[in-house]
């Protein structure tokens, strides 16, 4: 009878230990996610910031016709269906149905048709039946790939004037450039989010990130230089913004192709990005980084500064101003060693802030996506360069497009850069994707330990 009792005991126990393992690994709705940002931004609008850290945030209030995986595939988004027709001048997006705004509208083709009236040159915007129909004048192969971005989030304003969107939080406060809260909303038509509530603070140093993680008031950080943060996970992104020097077509001094293409060779990016930023990026001779075009070693430019300095000879230069807009230290970094490669090879370089009258800017530049067409137009549109008209969406016309747009060197790559997260250990199911952006949808909150204080 005591050796049954004891096998029953033990048992129970077994169980008990199996249940709470499982329950403290199993999804649960409630929380606030405390998140702290470097950059300060003073709209999270579709447009209104593009390129910078504002979209993460974006997509969290507004969604997209269609969604790109992880590996660049095109998903259903608030269109369950596409298609194009064989010349990609004639795009058809069918909606979901029963898709509501944070305010209760329904979204119709109307709605949608209007939101992209203006949205994409070339293009008229109709609704047809429950879709929505894309005439472009041109073909336009990377359409699909293109609207996953969330500068075309679907947005429309309310009787106030408020932009309303669909998706999974609304924006419930916000005081630009410092402070943002999100809360769940909970007839979202991809279902309700996990978290409660999502609390942004921008503006705010790495150091005093790093101490906030330490002390439990936040839970996803940025990381600097990959130093590793006891009690957190880092999460990094592959390479997916490019740093390039940009010269001026309006500045007499960098008209001459010669200067441009001495100033291409000069770089050493494999210093810049191997020991000036430790390791933390890939020296970059292509607007693409490899694993998004599989072809950047077939662009390949070598540091040849006995070529840089031949070239030199060639012309006479006024000083050159290289401008660097950012405060972002890391910028301004880069932007100093350029200009001294650019010294060591003959060139009178200058470092201003102003970026309208300077010969040349260090600027950079996200990629947006990590399907190769897309990536290109939003490179293209960032550089103010015309891109070469796709007539497919193959890899071959991306290269063909690619080599048009470094043709001349009135763009520069310099190198591609990754984004490291930390995150505190009782954030679950956070998604490590590629291009860096955040599906923070699927995210949970681990409750807190007993007597913790909760958020």
């Amino acid at each position: 009878m005591r050796l049954t009792a004891l096998r029953l005991l033990a048992c129970f126990s077994i169980a008990g230990v199996c249940v709470a393992t499982f329950g403290s690994t199993r999804p649960r709705y409630g929380g606030t996610l405390a998140v702290a940002m470097h950059e300060a931004f003073a709209s999270i609008e579709p447009g209104a910031a593009a390129g910078s850290d504002a979209e993460r945030l974006t997509a969290l209030v507004f969604d997209t016709l269609v969604t790109e995986a992880d590996d660049g595939a095109v998903q259903p988004g608030l269109a369950r269906a596409w298609s194009s027709d064989a010349t990609f001048n004639r795009w058809q997006f069918w909606l979901r149905r029963n898709v509501i705004f944070h305010d209760g509208q329904a979204l119709t083709p109307e709605l949608v048709a209007a939101n992209f009236a203006d949205s994409i040159s070339g293009c008229r915007t109709t609704a047809v039946g429950d879709s929505v129909v894309f005439q472009c004048a041109s073909p336009e192969p990377a359409l699909a790939a293109e609207m996953t971005s969330p500068l075309f989030a679907v947005a429309r304003r309310d009787s106030s004037g408020k932009l309303q969107g669909t998706g999974p939080f609304v924006l419930s406060e916000f005081e630009p450039g410092k402070r943002a809260v999100f809360t769940a909303f909970e007839r979202c038509w991809a279902g309700r989010p996990y978290l409660d509530s999502i609390e942004v603070a921008m503006g705010q140093d790495f150091r005093d990130q790093a101490l906030a993680l330490q002390l439990g008031r936040a839970d996803v950080v940025e990381i600097a230089d990959n130093e590793r943060s006891a009690g957190a996970r880092l999460v990094s992104s592959a390479p997916e913004s490019l740093v390039a020097l940009l010269f001026s077509h309006g500045a007499s001094s960098a008209g001459d192709a010669r200067l441009r293409e001495a100033a291409a060779l000069a770089i050493d990016r494999a210093a810049i990005a191997g020991i000036l930023l430790q390791g933390r990026a890939e020296a970059a001779t292509s607007l693409l980084p490899n694993w998004i075009s599989g072809y950047a070693p077939l662009l390949a430019e070598v540091h040849d500064p006995a070529r840089a300095r031949q070239l030199k000879r060639q012309f006479q230069a006024q000083a050159l101003s290289l401008a660097v807009a950012s405060a972002d230290p890391q910028l301004r970094l880069i932007a100093e060693r350029v200009a001294l490669n650019l010294r060591d090879v003959g060139f009178n370089v200058q470092l201003t802030s102003d970026v309208q009258h300077s010969d040349a800017q260090l600027a950079l530049l996200p990629l947006g996506s990590a399907d190769p067409e897309a990536a290109l137009a939003n490179l293209a549109a960032a550089v103010r360069e015309p891109l070469p008209e796709l007539r497919d969406d193959s890899l071959d016309a991306a290269f063909r497009a690619e080599r048009d747009l470094l043709r001349g060197f009135w763009v520069v790559p310099i190198a591609h850069l990754a984004r490291t997260w930390a995150l505190s250990l009782r954030v679950k199911n956070w998604s490590d994707r590629q291009d860096g952006q955040w599906r923070l949808g699927d995210v949970w909150l681990e409750p807190p330990a007993q007597g913790a204080p909760r958020r």
